[in-house]
């Protein structure tokens, strides 16, 4: 039962099947989302294309007939000016004809006066027979001829139906009277359009009216007007046939037209009069449709509107939802076109769309999920093998035996894909990794030997130093005033140093000093200069003759040009009188819970470089109470994270805020200094050697004061 169970567990969480798992969440992660986010989108697309193409069948529509009816006005405008003009040749052919006449009669009568000659033009409108006749017969082709006086009064007329212009109450299209367009004629001539009742025999009340083209040319010679009239009545009619043309036309177009199969588009005259319908006639009754928008259509020339199909033509067509209408508004014919369809019907191309696209994802899914439990079963076994090998691994002696055949054996390395890349690069690894643990074995010896041979000369170099035991029992017997000491070296071991001992004068000696390198010759460097410091100073020379000393033996004895910084100080304990020489050290700090100070005094430069040097001696005083620290520059240039240095500002901030605090002990002291600087560095290595000597003179008297001795220089 239980291998059972390990054989299920196996099998759930075999490669094949977690392949298998994570297709199928790339698919879900990639299909699902995609189908999510872009259906709302894509659903909102197409109906808006499709609602588009609904408002594009009214655009064409109306364009249809826009252009129809803009050819008929074309027409209609040719048909207009080829009036005009035969008006125009009409009245000018009459007035040249009477000109003719007149000058014939004057040829025939040049021996009558002037006078008789002016009375005879004074006599037109009252005798005027032969001009009549004349206007008779150059009336024809439907143009009509009349003549009327400046006054407006009608001379003659030539009009088939016998009604004159000039009769009462009558104007043209632009509201203007028969005498005010006498009395404003330019005299070129000028046009004027009216509409005149006509009726039928016996019968005094008006049938019909008939639009009139007149043309109105002044006669100066005659004192008369000359009036050309031609009924419109032909291109009205025609333009009647033309305007029925254009219905029939579109509705032939729009009975071929592809559209909605519960749509319907309509065109309504004047709001009320049904011309045109395509669709189910319970939509052809104007009180359905909505009013406010064909309102609102006639102001604007289109509206559009969604709204819920009224329950009679609901319950009759069995159409459910909102109707989506495009209303647009034909202001020269006074036509609304009216295209509708129900809004489910817009949106049916959008699903059926988005159905075709989830079950397309769905079948690619099912191909891609076949393909990958063919594919992952052919990785799988050979994954297997090598599983099995890398367990075999930790039992396997590299150090001896045929690896190569341990490693290939059984795995498909003959395969050119990556399975078989994978094999051979197998193989080729317990090669490397055999001969990398044969030189790891090698190499961890040889550092363990370095390592034991560092840690002896660490142990060495510390043995060197005196220690804080030695500091409190005295290593030569004597007494010693409070003093601690600290080196951390940045490696194994460093280059800093320090040292304190008693001279056989009785004085304690202090020395501090870094050398310019760090680990083994560093180390090297800094016993020799110990040793040279302590036997110099043992030989009861003062501390700048010791420097140079020291710094001579040195320089002779230095092929890799090292040197270090040294400070070296002779304190008498109970006077506090101090006598030090400075070879390019730090400045020491000496302060109380008053005031502070560095001595800053240089005696030469730093020692171990160049030979023959004298360094000068120098002197200051430590009071009672005082403390005085000797540092490396590890101390104050210590960095952090940030590239920002500890500072001197921030070590005699520590050490004052130490003594204001009233502690004392020069062993605290350095332990907070050290943790303070451990805390500054946070995760940043340490990089230079830390070195501390800390001595405090113990107060014999309540003087937080200093108080130089005469003769004695100050720092």
């Amino acid at each position: 039962m239980q291998m059972n169970d390990s054989i299920v567990r196996k099998s759930l969480f075999s490669l094949q099947t977690k392949l298998f798992f994570l297709i199928i969440l790339a698919l879900g992660c990639i299909a699902v989302p995609l189908i999510i986010f872009t259906s709302r989108e894509f659903t909102h697309t197409i109906q808006a294309m499709e609602k588009a193409s609904l408002g594009n069948v009214l655009g064409l529509v109306e364009e249809n007939i826009s252009i129809k009816y803009l050819n008929m006005l074309m027409d209609k405008a040719e048909r207009m000016t080829e009036q005009r003009n035969n008006l125009r040749n009409a009245a000018t052919h009459v007035r040249d004809f009477w000109s003719i006449l007149d000058n014939s009669r004057h040829f025939f009568h040049q021996r009558e006066s002037a006078a008789e000659m002016s009375h005879a033009a004074a006599g037109f409108t009252d005798n005027c027979d032969l001009y009549a006749a004349i206007l008779d017969a150059m009336s024809g082709s439907g143009v009509a001829m009349q003549l009327y006086t400046v006054q407006g009064e009608v001379i003659h007329h030539t009009e088939p139906e016998g009604i004159p212009l000039a009769q009462d109450g009558m104007v043209d299209f632009k509201g203007h009277s028969l005498n005010w367009i006498i009395g404003n004629l330019s005299p070129a001539g000028d046009f004027a359009v009216f509409t005149l009742p006509m009726r039928l025999e016996n019968n005094d009340q008006a049938d019909h009216s008939e639009t009139l083209l007149a043309f109105f040319l002044p006669v100066p010679a005659k004192q008369a007007i000359l009036a050309a009239i031609l009924p419109l009545t032909d291109i009205e009619r025609e333009a009647a046939r033309a305007l029925d043309r254009i219905i029939h036309t579109t509705r032939d177009r729009l009975e071929k037209l592809r559209f909605y199969e519960q749509g319907f588009i309509s065109i309504i005259r004047g709001g009320q009069d049904v011309i045109m319908h395509r669709g189910d006639p319970a939509w052809a009754q104007t009180d359905v449709l909505p009013a406010k928008e064909m309102e609102l259509a006639r102001r604007r020339g289109v509206a559009m509107l969604e709204m819920p199909v009224p329950g009679a033509i609901r319950e009759k067509l069995r159409v459910q939802g909102e109707m989506i209408f495009h209303i647009a508004y034909f202001k020269a014919l006074d036509l609304h076109i009216i295209a509708a369809a129900p809004k489910s019907e817009v949106e049916a191309p959008s699903l059926r769309l988005l159905k075709r696209q989830a079950a397309l994802s769905v079948g690619v899914t099912l191909v891609i999920l076949a393909f990958t439990l063919v594919l992952a079963a052919r990785l799988v076994l050979p994954l297997r093998l090598l599983t099995r090998k890398v367990g075999m691994v930790p039992q396997m002696d590299f150090a001896g035996g045929d690896i190569d055949a341990m490693f290939a054996k059984g795995l498909p390395i003959e395969r050119e894909d990556e399975v078989g890349g994978l094999a051979r690069s197998f193989s080729i690894m317990g090669q490397a990794l055999a001969r990398n643990i044969r030189d790891l074995m090698e190499t961890t010896a040889i550092k363990e030997r370095m390592q034991g041979e560092l840690d002896a000369a660490r142990q060495i170099q510390m043995g060197i130093l005196p220690s804080s035991h030695s500091a409190e029992n005295g290593s030569s017997g004597r007494k010693m005033p409070p003093l601690a000491a600290l080196l951390e070296p940045a490696k194994e071991v460093g280059g800093d140093l320090y040292d304190f001992f008693h001279t056989p004068d009785g004085r304690l000696c202090l020395v501090i000093g870094d050398v310019s390198d760090k680990g083994v010759p560093a180390a090297l460097f800094m016993s020799m200069t110990v040793t040279l410091v302590r036997y110099a100073m043992n030989s009861g020379l003062d501390p700048a003759s010791a420097m140079s000393r020291v710094n001579d033996t040195l320089s002779a004895n230095n092929p890799e040009s090292m040197f270090v910084t040294l400070f070296i100080v002779l304190l008498d304990p109970d006077s506090g009188v101090m006598e030090y020489a400075n070879g390019g050290h730090c400045p020491p700090l000496i302060w109380n819970a008053a005031s502070h100070r560095t001595l800053e005094q240089k005696s030469g430069p730093v020692v171990g470089g160049i030979g023959g040097i004298s360094y000068k001696l120098c002197r200051d005083k430590l009071e009672t109470g005082e403390t005085c620290l000797l540092f490396t520059d590890g101390v104050t240039e210590a960095m952090n994270e940030s590239r920002e240095l500890f500072g001197m500002e921030r070590l005699v901030s520590l050490c004052t805020g130490f003594a204001v605090s009233g502690r004392d002990g020069p062993e605290e002291l350095v332990a907070s200094v050290k943790e303070a600087i451990v805390d500054f560095q946070g995760g940043e290595a340490q990089a230079d050697d830390i070195t501390m000597l800390c001595f405090f003179r113990h107060a014999v008297s309540r003087r937080l004061t200093h108080e130089p001795q005469p003769g004695l220089p100050t720092a």
